[in-house]
């Protein structure tokens, strides 16, 4: 038996000890049981609409309850039959037992732990990335039908941009670039919750749910006494265009999320969770999102606490639950005709019934204070929230130098109920806008959507009664939150009868940690590591029995460096010491460090002793989850400690040059080690899972060949002296700000994005470009002059979809091999305009990517189809998409291929 054969062999033994014991599973809650005699209400009619369903529902709750039902721990209502519910629970990487809403407490004690993110994202391949979701939806689902999940809402995944490298939770995500997490995000959503990998296929019942997290420009926890709970991000409307946002729009409307999370910090001076801006008008109107939105934990509670945003607990409450405050306040002139924009309220009356009307708002900026927004005054006791109703136009007449007078144009149908007062909104201490009784006649009513449905917490227990008692909560906004919930836990099938007998309830426990999980979460691994350094060809090792070495910190780690955060209880983690052994028998092991990855206390001259003593040095160094993690970010890039020292000494002691490997989630500065000619050979292995010791091995022993590309830049540690508060994602000369990730940085990197080597060689020839000028002659052109020059260019808002679409630019690419070794290849292809401005525009932007497998010697074709409208157009400062004419270069690889585009 050789070596190879032996480590398969062991691999195998490792799949076997996974499977459960077939135990006798408990009930999993549910409702509507039809076998019972209890009553059957419409809402558990499968037959009906599910929105008229979760309305019969909440329309039977008391008060109480319904406030009850707000919180994350929704307890059960016994006399509806319906059983208490979960929101939180966790799949970043897997099934996890991190939050509340699972437990391995019976038949089934663990589930899968595939890698952390960000190594998954390095495969850059989003077919695996949509394998391993529906996997971690599969066995969600068979923990559920198990009787051991009291919710089946995953607040996963993180698409968050990698802005900054010292961010504790960077680990979560797919990396620095917008696409890759739009992508990632797509691709994780689909799977969890039971859609094909394009999409399209899923209907209305969910497998699970996933949720999008976190609604908007978070990604800092705490860095130098700064917390998230406070922190103000101020963002540039083209930062927010072209970084910050598309994950989540993607998010919505491709992937069709069913949730999404709003984040603790606030956005130019507005808590996530209060913006109307951002909850209501772009996610819900703008992006048609129509599942529910959770608030992070405790993010409720710090808005008044300890923002100071409301004045109260119980004006928090009402602006998280609420949109019927204008989130802008009017200057001193009033709003032309084209200024004014459409915002919207719901009459809330005494009646069951009222209309919805819309008003106007102009376009400035968000008041930097709570107490400068426009209060809300009605006549007859009309209570005003929002949101939207449709309405063709408005005009509006100035009266008097302080009266605005709003007229509604009218509409073809009249609501059936009348409204006899004049309505009027205070839009600052001097202007008011009204709308008559006889115009709000011609207005016709929709549902209006809610902002936030569900805290994570217990603000709204301890104050939502009192602020419903206050009149700032309206019971009708309670109700669409609560319509929004029902509605995720009806398309999850918890209201449908026993869902062990409805579809994914014959998901079982053998399915949770089986062989293909296992096989997959070993391919995630392998297919992320990326060489970063290989001289003379020093990897892989012989498999001669060679005598090894395993130096350093995370040489024999378990499940805290190897999983990550939010990692659950894996199948049966194999440690890098474990996956070696499996190789060389006569593997040594030396910690390096006293006190872990940390290293204040080295064990230098012990490691220096035995590195002297075998065949091969490999060092395996990195961070773990005191060095970067959730509420956590670091202050330094270098290793920590005595790591760089203690690699030193033992690569001047070893016999050959060695290997350094290092996990790590963000980031390193080991500029010395890749410059050092005593180092041979460095992998990155991010945090690789329960698998990854197995994978390591099997790249380090050349049974797999690495292919993983870095999906971040790797920074210099005097990066450090960047705030890391500064939210600018574009370099600033002038300031010397160098700014951030491959698009706009313009200082030193150790690595670039992208980077990655192999035991092979690639290379690409273009096949065919359906055409290399594209002109672009609909709707009208605009000029813009920067740095004395006039550039012409076409707003994408302006352009039919039809046009983005005529106008598709097809690629297609010959990828050869030319090694001796099979390997699966990542193929990225970047778009930089030909000419370089000091406009603000990307140094170049990647706009496709695929991954490959290649046979040694083999070529293969690989296709891109690129938008103009998508991906070669740009934000400005207005933050709006624009198309700039000019010469643009499409570059894969060292390969670069010119077009134009004329305007």
């Amino acid at each position: 038996m050789t070596l190879s054969h032996f480590s398969a062999a062991i691999f195998i033994s490792f799949l076997l000890l996974t499977l459960h014991h077939h135990a006798e599973s408990t009930q999993p809650p549910y409702s509507c049981d039809s076998s019972s005699n209890s009553p059957y209400y419409p809402f558990c009619n499968t037959r009906l609409p599910i929105t008229k369903r979760a309305q019969d529902l909440v329309s039977r709750l008391t008060l109480d309850e319904k406030l009850a039902q707000l919180v994350n721990t929704a307890p059960a209502i016994p006399r509806l039959g319906i059983p208490s519910y979960q929101w939180w629970s966790e799949a970043l990487h897997g099934v996890a037992d991190a939050g509340f809403g699972i437990r391995f407490n019976g038949t089934i004690k663990s589930a899968t732990s595939f890698p952390q993110v960000i190594l998954t994202a390095a495969s850059f391949d989003p077919n695996l990335w949509y394998q391993i979701s529906k996997t971690i939806g599969k066995e969600a689902r068979a923990v559920y039908n198990a009787g051991q999940a009291t919710g089946m809402t995953f607040w996963a995944p993180n698409i968050n941009v990698f802005r900054d490298p010292r961010w504790g939770r960077g680990q979560e995500t797919a990396g620095e670039d917008p696409l890759m997490n739009a992508k990632y995000g797509v691709a994780y959503v689909r799977g969890l919750q039971g859609d094909s990998f394009e999409g399209g296929k899923l209907g209305e019942r969910l497998q699970a749910s996933a949720c999008c997290k976190h609604f908007t420009a978070y990604d800092l926890d705490h860095w130098k006494g700064l917390d998230r709970f406070v922190y103000d991000a101020r963002v540039t409307s083209q930062d927010l265009a072209d970084t910050y946002q598309p994950p989540f729009q993607s998010c919505i409307e491709q992937g069709r999320a069913s949730g999404i999370m709003c984040a603790y910090n606030r956005v130019n001076g507005v808590p996530n969770c209060a913006n109307f801006n951002l909850l209501t008008k772009t996610a819900r109107q703008q992006w048609k999102f129509d599942g529910y939105i959770t608030s992070d934990c405790g993010a409720v509670s710090i808005i008044h606490d300890e923002q100071g945003y409301a004045k109260t607990a119980e004006d928090a409450i009402a602006d998280v639950f609420r949109a019927g405050i204008v989130e802008a306040a009017i200057g001193p002139n009033l709003p032309t005709e084209k200024s004014i924009l459409p915002v919207f309220f719901p009459i809330i009356s005494p009646t069951p019934h009222a209309p919805h009307l819309l008003l106007t708002q102009p376009p400035v900026a968000p008041p930097s204070s709570h107490h400068s927004r426009a209060t809300i005054i009605t006549t007859n006791h009309l209570h005003i929230a929002p949101p939207p109703y449709p309405i063709s136009s408005m005009s509006h007449t100035t009266t008097s130098p302080h009266h605005l007078s709003c007229r509604a144009l009218a509409r073809t149908r009249r609501p059936p109920y009348p409204i006899s007062s004049t309505l009027c909104i205070a839009i600052s201490p001097h202007h008011q806008c009204c709308i008559e009784p006889r115009l709000a006649h011609d207005l016709h009513p929709i549902p209006s959507p809610s902002r936030m449905d569900v805290e994570c917490g217990d603000y709204i227990t301890k104050h939502g009664k009192s602020a419903v008692s206050q009149k700032k909560l309206p019971i009708s906004q309670i109700d669409r939150a609560l319509q929004n919930l029902f509605s995720i836990r009806i398309r999850l099938g918890l209201l449908d009868g026993n869902p062990t007998k409805l579809p994914f309830g014959t998901i079982g426990p053998d399915q949770v940690c089986s062989k293909q999980s296992l096989q997959l979460a070993l391919e995630a691994a392998r297919d992320g590591i990326v060489l970063l350094k290989n001289t003379n060809s020093l990897l892989p090792l012989p498999k001669t029995n060679p005598t090894i070495a395993l130096i350093g910190p995370n040489a024999n780690a378990s499940s805290k460096v190897f999983l990550g955060n939010y990692y659950g209880r894996p199948c049966n983690l194999v440690t890098l010491l474990q996956g070696f052994e499996g190789y060389a028998k006569d593997t040594v092991y030396h910690p390096g460090c006293d006190d872990g990855p940390q290293c204040a206390y080295a064990q230098i001259e012990g490691a220096v002793e035995v590195a002297k003593k075998v065949d091969y040095v490999v060092l395996v160094m990195g961070l773990d989850q005191s060095q970067e993690r959730e509420s956590h970010d670091r202050e330094y890039l270098g290793l920590p400690g005595k790591q760089e020292e203690l690699i030193k000494s033992v690569a001047r002691a070893s016999k050959r040059p060695v290997v350094l490997v290092l996990l790590c989630g963000g980031p390193v500065d080991i500029t010395s080690a890749k410059f050092d000619d005593k180092v041979g050979g460095i992998l990155w292995a991010g945090y690789p899972g329960e698998l990854g010791g197995v994978a390591l091995a099997q790249v380090v022993f050349g049974d797999h060949n690495p292919g993983g590309k870095l999906p971040i830049t790797w920074y210099p540690k005097d990066f450090i002296k960047v705030p890391m508060t500064d939210m600018r994602m574009r370099a600033d000369p002038a300031s010397g700000y160098p700014g951030r990730t491959y698009r706009f940085y313009t200082g030193p990197k150790v690595y670039e994005f992208g980077y990655g080597l192999s035991y092979t060689k690639y290379s690409y020839k273009l096949l065919s470009l359906s055409h290399n000028t594209l002109h672009i002659n609909q709707s009208s052109t605009h000029l813009t002059t920067q740095n004395s020059e006039t550039i012409r260019y076409k707003l994408v808002s302006e352009l039919a979809e039809e046009t983005c679409q005529t106008m598709l630019l097809s690629i297609a690419l010959g990828v050869t091999n030319r090694g001796n070794m099979a390997g699966k290849h990542p193929v990225l292809l970047f778009v930089r305009q030909g000419k370089v401005r000091n406009n603000g525009n990307p140094v170049k932007q990647l706009v496709g990517f695929q991954s490959v497998k290649l046979n040694a010697g083999e070529t293969v074709q690989v296709g891109f189809e690129l938008s103009p409208c998508e991906h070669l157009s740009v934000a400005n400062e207005a933050g709006s998409m624009v198309i700039e004419e000019g010469s643009y270069l499409l570059l894969v690889g060292d390969q670069e291929y010119p077009i134009e585009i004329t305007v």
